[in-house]
């Protein structure tokens, strides 16, 4: 049966590749191939969708040896392939006049047909950070797999970020090397690794934080107000994932600042003592990011948010009697521990200063707001 081989190893849509298939036999062995199936919108497709055999011809020959399948794909995603090997002149061939069809070599089929796939590099991107501070994060993905890019082979090297807002900021979180770290641990992983699973995060973040809210010796006074409901880890849904999301941020807010408000008796800032360490603290410093969430990417990406203002909150023993060292969340899945990086230059008053940024300009931007304005 043929299997096929392409170079690049991992094409990209709109280049001229080249696609060769390995042959049982030798010799006067060749092959035929047809597309079955194409990406919507794709030029094969539209092929596809005119003939009324299920199938278009899209090459014959030695298999590549000589001769291979050269090829442009207009679209990234799968193509399916159907190829069959023949040997010719395996018979007897004859005729009883010139050219007639009797007198062509005979073709005789190699076992059966094979049905073979071609994955063409699908660019995904999606934006993480809040308000005019965001970049997109650049993937390249084949099958199931992301796979590390070239400038050379497909337009642009991957995984990357890129600005999607030309703001100091954005500019800081490209440059630093956290997050170029975390980035180069998409390399050459599948999706379902990198992207891991949203509910466990999710279910992991609302059990520790309801443990942390009443852990002995932390608080003041034990948080009994503010505990997130189990139900909320549930989240199987694009649409449930956001209202998870969206009904958390307040909570995390309340009991910052120790706010009872959902008991329905006292409401406001410090109406509770929570964080009570000389005199009643709150813990602006590690909020949220994130106010907010419009869709299941917003809602993906504030998990890290989440997952950074907990972590940071749980041992400060500036609104802590005792830093919390038991209630720790786990580690979070490769794509988040990306945006996890981000949101900490974001949010941080004083970021690890890029190699092309200098000290006093960084801080004016970090920690006054300032933006570089060349003449």
């Amino acid at each position: 049966m043929p299997s096929l081989s392409t170079s690049p190893i991992f094409p990209p849509p709109g280049k001229e590749i080249q696609v060769r298939f390995t042959l049982t036999g030798s010799g006067a062995n060749f092959v035929r191939a047809w597309v079955t199936a194409a990406p919507p919108g794709s030029e094969l497709r539209a092929k596809l969708d005119k003939t009324t055999q299920n199938r278009f011809p899209v090459y014959t020959g030695d298999g590549g040896t000589g001769d291979p399948w050269r090829v442009k794909f207009d679209l990234g995603g799968k193509y399916t392939l159907v190829a069959q090997e023949y040997v010719r002149g395996a018979s007897a061939a004859g005729g009883g006049y010139q050219d007639s069809p009797g007198g062509n070599p005979s073709e005789t089929k190699v076992g059966s047909e094979t049905t073979l796939s071609i994955y063409l590099g699908q660019r995904m991107t999606s934006d993480v950070g809040v308000g005019s501070d965001k970049v997109t994060l650049v993937l390249w993905v084949f099958d199931t797999k992301i796979q590390e890019t070239s400038l050379a082979v497909h337009g642009e090297a991957s995984p990357a970020i890129v600005p999607a807002s030309a703001t100091p900021r954005v500019q800081t979180v490209i440059e630093t090397a956290a997050v170029d770290a975390a980035l180069s641990e998409l390399r050459n992983v599948t999706v379902s690794t990198a992207a891991g699973s949203a509910t466990t995060v999710l279910s992991n973040i609302i059990a520790k934080w309801n443990l942390h809210l009443v852990a002995a010796g932390v608080h003041a006074a034990a948080d009994s107000d503010n505990d997130i409901p189990l139900g909320l880890s549930s989240a199987a849904s694009a649409a449930n994932l956001q209202d998870a999301v969206g009904a958390i941020l307040p909570l995390i807010r309340y009991h910052y600042t120790n706010d009872p408000v959902l008991t329905g008796v006292t409401s406001g800032r410090d109406a509770a003592s929570y964080h009570n360490v000389s005199g009643k603290k709150n813990d602006n410093g590690n909020m949220p990011l994130v106010t907010g969430v419009s869709g299941l990417g917003d809602a993906y990406w504030a998990l890290a948010d989440l997952w950074r203002s907990y972590e940071a909150h749980r041992v400060s023993t500036a609104v802590h009697d005792a830093a919390d060292t038991t209630d720790a969340l786990d580690a979070l899945p490769l794509l988040l521990q990306v945006a996890l990086q981000i949101f900490t230059v974001l949010a941080s008053t004083s970021p690890t200063v890029p190699a092309t940024q200098s000290a006093g300009a960084m801080t004016l931007i970090s920690a006054a707001g300032f933006a570089e304005t060349p003449l």
